[in-house]
């Protein structure tokens, strides 16, 4: 998270339910093997609650990445826990291709999925919920998944075996929306599924590529049809193709999705990007990356990026990271505002005194009675102007609320001799800005 900070990102997707399993206290789901190496024996302290916790300290979104369906990610032989699904509705659980997966047409599989995410919602303090690509498993040759129980108990009269594993999957993301909006309506819910939703050799309206793969046909997942419905706050697609890429070139990719998102824009789009495939063929080039985030900024319906994954920022490949913090991610970014159902906005600060000190730094002393507001912006100017919060070159902090009625800032990055001034904003969890404070300057230190 310090890494995090350092490269000015300012939120984390990090997956706590990789296989019907928890990284976190749950009475639905064991204990995950990946903590002790042993499913269902306690780490002896709850991981999600740190990392919450150390993600919030340092004004970091937290997004709780569930994958829904999956049991088994691999085909080594596992030993379950007495809490796991397997063990207590192996029902539940069916096989294809030497792994075990919860079976999304039966409706109490895809409740216990729906319980697990409102499990985590209601008990910590989450900033989104995110779920990736996997909901029925990509193909394997010719095998069919193995659903025909499920289908012939619950078809609800659809004749079309591949509708009716669309409309389960669709029921299980609109069910989520609703129960999550319910209890904690800040929570996000987000989606980052497979590039390509259809192809236009299946559907006019599909994506202008030569793919045999869709999220749409492949995957039964109809991400535009979560989008046109509303039961999403933010779609990522995996763009995980280079700009040159012969038969899915990342451009042709982006448009479709830069059009849906002209249809339904109160979905806000982040586009995924493959940095693990950085120093790979076709990836060799130093500028891959960096040129298609220039590309995604350059468009007003992208809302930001997901940087795909954490381990391929921090090892640096061609230089990647410094790329990031040099150029591209040079200044802090604010998380884009979601839509609020109250239409509330938090109250504005009030700067009590910005002062300079003997020791060569400023203080600003503010104060904030929005218990709505979960954190603020200090923007800062060199000069007795005051500063444009329209600039990310003028934050000058992120302070996230601490509770106390008196924030504090202590600003040592001033030059002896100039004056400095200050405006200071609210935001709530929704990310909306309150009005600015009143403006202070803190007078260069003279000594007597």
């Amino acid at each position: 998270l310090d890494n995090v900070k350092a490269m000015n990102l300012n939120s984390v997707v990090v997956q706590i339910r990789p296989t019907a399993d928890a990284l976190y206290k749950s009475s639905l789901n064991p204990w995950s093997e990946v903590l002790t190496g042993t499913q269902g024996k306690s780490p002896g302290y709850d991981p999600l609650e740190f990392m919450v916790q150390e993600a919030h300290n340092r004004n970091i979104e937290f997004h709780a990445w569930f994958n829904p369906f999956r049991v088994t990610n691999d085909t080594k032989p596992k030993v379950f826990s007495k809490d796991s699904v397997v063990s207590k509705y192996p029902g539940y659980v069916v096989n294809y291709d030497g792994k075990k997966y919860i079976d999304p047409g039966i409706p109490e599989a895809r409740k216990l999925v729906v319980d697990s995410v409102m499990e985590v919602v209601t008990n910590y303090d989450i900033d989104g919920i995110h779920f990736d690509d996997y909901f029925y498993p990509y193909p394997s040759g010719s095998a069919a998944f193995p659903d025909n129980g499920s289908y012939k108990k619950y078809s609800r009269g659809f004749e079309d075996k591949n509708a009716w594993r669309r409309d389960n999957i669709d029921l299980f993301i609109k069910e989520v929306y609703e129960n999550v909006k319910a209890a904690k309506p800040y929570v996000k819910v987000g989606v980052s599924p497979f590039g390509i939703w259809r192809s236009t050799a299946n559907d006019p309206n599909g994506a202008d590529v030569n793919s045999s793969v869709s999220s749409y046909d492949s995957l039964h997942a109809n991400t535009a049809f979560w989008a046109e419905k509303g039961w999403i706050d933010y779609i990522a697609p995996q763009i995980y193709w280079e700009l040159a890429n012969k038969n899915t070139p990342y451009g042709k990719v982006f448009d479709f999705w830069v059009k849906l998102n002209n249809k339904y824009p109160d979905v806000q789009l982040y586009i995924g990007h493959a940095g693990y495939k950085i120093g790979q063929a076709g990836w060799k080039n130093k500028n891959e990356l960096p040129n298609q985030l220039k590309r995604d900024r350059s468009y007003r319906e992208t809302s930001g990026s997901i940087l795909y994954n954490y381990s391929s920022l921090i090892s640096n490949p061609l230089g990647f990271a410094d790329i990031l913090k040099s150029e591209i991610y040079k200044y802090p970014a604010l998380v884009p505002q979601t839509k609020n159902p109250s239409q509330a906005v938090p109250k504005e600060p009030k700067i009590i005194s910005a002062t300079r000190s003997p020791n060569n730094s400023n203080l600003v002393t503010f104060s904030s009675n929005d218990k709505g507001s979960s954190y603020f912006v200090v923007y800062k100017n060199a000069g007795t102007s005051a500063p444009y919060i329209n600039d990310p070159a003028c934050i000058a902090k992120i302070i996230r609320n601490n509770g106390d009625t008196i924030q504090y800032f202590s600003d040592t990055s001033i030059s002896e001799g100039s004056d400095y001034t200050y405006i200071v904003t609210a935001f709530d969890r929704y990310n909306t800005e309150s009005k600015i404070s009143n403006i202070a300057t803190a007078k260069a230190y003279t000594a007597k």
